[in-house]
């Protein structure tokens, strides 16, 4: 094989086979429920996660465009809407075309960038060491780390999927240094376009391992390969500067349109972590109050006790252990051979460690700076291009895990040259052991939470209704809370008419019809306990009133799901809801359908 050149496939092939197979062992149970379930929680972001891809595949069927408005949620006002993952909805609504049903989609999609992943690494890993056996490892280290099984499988932070951009963006950015070639430049500026398209963070960190990468070339050379590449020419640098421009050119339109919607008056999603740099948005967004950063120590502590957990509107889990195995392969690569590369990847996997812990420095959940004292980050913060905008710290761990993950095949190349090793044997005994620390050791869920995606049939009855009405679901917080109902938004997928949730984080208030309506208010004050924020209770005459406001803005259907309250609050609630609205009607063993009679005005009437 010449220097340079790309594997064969016939030597990619079967790698793609045995990383498929690490795909369903690190996913089970999802492959033997492929039509029926996804990985997730039930309270993660799967559920507005599916309501955005089947309202990008309405717009593009219907309108042919991708849509940037909706009056399907946010009832009755609707309301501009940029969502948080469109890459990942374009390639859905593509596989929709081939894959029909829900949840085989979903899974296609997981085992898509699963593979992407991997195969992304591998390919990076495989120019900087010249070994096929090694570079798997890399490849298996970095798609099947705990950030991605826990924070973006589990938790369905679907966006950050898209790390097998990064590897395939800066392959290219080093072939372009290296050979010149525009067809090489060409590829840099896609996948790094996609990288950023896949979510802002993963664009803004390649940025960064392009300017990080500037002294070392200086000082180093352009190569990090084995293969010689010549001096760093004028040529060089106008096409890696080219493939800049045309990861801009192809971002631009989507950054323009995310931020039209961001900025527009009836924003659904309020946009206060893009606002301009201060220290107040720095104390507001990345305290302890966020826990949206890493914490030192669970970068070294395994134990499935240690798993980390994130509760507001959605449970979000995470991990950031680094695993043993690959870390006492990456010190094994502290040898004189590749002495400049190992230290080039080591301090990228410190600075961006550094960089994950955020700017207070969390090592522990209570044992933090009371200052924005992370030098590195708040340098950063203040200096480089868009690093303001990225609101979640943790997310850091991505390049951390690629640096991790080249370090180790470095190291596993550098023993196996070493004690003269069969290499292809001595890989595949070493990614057994992660393999085996990651399910075992580490805090990563095993076998992986799954859930299912059927829907009740009384979505499909109400669907099939004609005329164009509101459906309200109670209750709004989900049994204990502070978790939301979010799969109301997978209901509203089924049966297609307009409801009053919006997307919800923790930044902002209720969705304007329940703070406006005393009847709901009310309703949700009881749930969440927080009758400290109201001076009195509502009156009956309110209450009648607020009653009237939802017959009136065209709400026909309120559906009382049992199982989502909890002891404390279904009774009251239950009690209330029929002395506004009559007796309901049983759907199933835990749902209520109450029907709110002469529903006066339209939905429309209502905006």
């Amino acid at each position: 094989m010449k220097d340079g050149a790309f594997p064969r496939l016939k030597t990619l092939l079967p790698v793609l086979g045995l990383y498929l197979v690490l795909a369903v062992v690190f996913t089970w149970p999802a492959a033997s429920l492929l039509t029926t379930h996804v990985p997730g929680e039930f309270c993660s972001d799967l559920w507005k996660k599916l309501w955005g891809n089947a309202f990008v595949e309405s717009g593009l069927l219907r309108e042919h465009a991708f849509p940037l408005r909706t009056d399907l949620i946010n009832y009755p006002s609707g309301g501009a809407l940029f969502i948080t993952d469109p890459l990942n909805a374009a390639i859905t609504f593509v596989l929709h075309r081939f894959i029909p049903g829900i949840a085989a989609c979903r899974n296609a999609l997981i085992l898509f960038h699963l593979l992407l992943a991997s195969t992304g690494c591998w390919l990076l890993a495989f120019h900087l060491t010249r070994s096929a056996a090694v570079s798997f490892l890399a490849g298996a280290i970095f798609a099947f780390s705990p950030y991605v099984l826990s924070y973006c499988i589990e938790s369905e932070v679907s966006e950050c999927l898209n790390i097998g951009w990064i590897p395939l963006a800066i392959l290219f950015f080093l072939r372009t240094l290296e050979d010149g070639r525009w067809r090489h430049a060409a590829a840099a500026g896609l996948f790094l376009a996609l990288a950023a398209l896949g979510t802002w963070y993963y664009g803004v960190f390649v940025a960064l391992f392009l300017v990080l990468l500037v002294p070392h070339v200086l000082t180093w050379g352009v190569s990090l390969s084995p293969a010689p590449s010549g001096r760093l020419t004028r040529g060089r640098v106008l096409r890696v500067l080219a493939a800049v421009a045309l990861a801009a050119l192809l971002v631009l339109p989507a950054a323009a349109a995310f931020r039209r919607c961001a900025s527009s008056p009836d924003s659904i999603f309020r946009a206060d972590k893009i606002q301009l740099r201060s220290l107040d948005n720095i104390s507001t967004y990345l305290g302890a109050n966020f826990h949206d950063a890493a914490f030192l120590a669970d970068y070294f502590r395994p134990g499935k006790g240690n798993l980390g957990v994130k509760r507001s509107v959605d449970t979000l889990t995470y991990s950031s252990y680094l695993g043993y195995v690959p870390l006492l392969l990456a010190l094994a690569a502290l040898g004189r051979r590749r002495a400049p590369l190992a230290a080039f990847l080591w301090g990228l996997l410190l600075l961006f460690l550094v960089l994950s812990l955020g700017p207070f420095f969390f090592v522990t959940r209570d044992l933090h700076l009371s200052f924005p004292g992370n030098l590195p980050y708040m340098l950063l913060y203040w200096i480089f291009p868009f690093f303001s905008t990225l609101g979640v710290p943790y997310r850091f761990y991505a390049m951390v895990s690629l640096a991790l993950a080249l370090l180790a095949a470095l190291g596993a190349l550098r023993l196996i040259e070493k004690f003269k090793w069969s290499p292809p044997l001595a890989a595949a005994a070493l990614c057994a052991l992660v393999v085996v620390e990651t399910l075992a050791v580490s805090p990563v869920r095993y076998p992986m939470a799954v859930t299912p995606t059927a829907v009740p049939a009384y979505c499909g009855e109400i669907g099939r209704e004609e005329g164009r009405f509101a459906v309200l679901d109670l209750p709004v917080m989900y049994r204990e809370g502070p978790e939301w109902p979010s799969v109301y938004f997978h209901y509203q997928t089924a049966h297609g008419k307009p409801i009053p949730y919006t997307v919800p984080d923790w930044l902002g208030p209720l969705p304007r019809f329940f703070r406006e309506n005393a009847l709901l208010y009310s309703l949700y004050l009881e749930e969440d306990g927080m009758r400290r924020g109201v001076s009195r209770a509502p009156a009956e005459g309110e209450l009648s009133a607020a009653a009237r406001q939802i017959r009136d803005v065209g709400v026909r259907y309120i559906v009382f799901h049992e199982d989502f309250y909890t002891d404390r609050c279904r009774g009251p609630a239950y009690r209330r809801i029929r002395e506004h609205f009559g007796e309901p009607r049983r759907l199933d063993a835990v749902t209520l359908l109450f029907t709110v009679k002469g529903s006066g005005k339209s939905w429309r009437q209502c905006l």
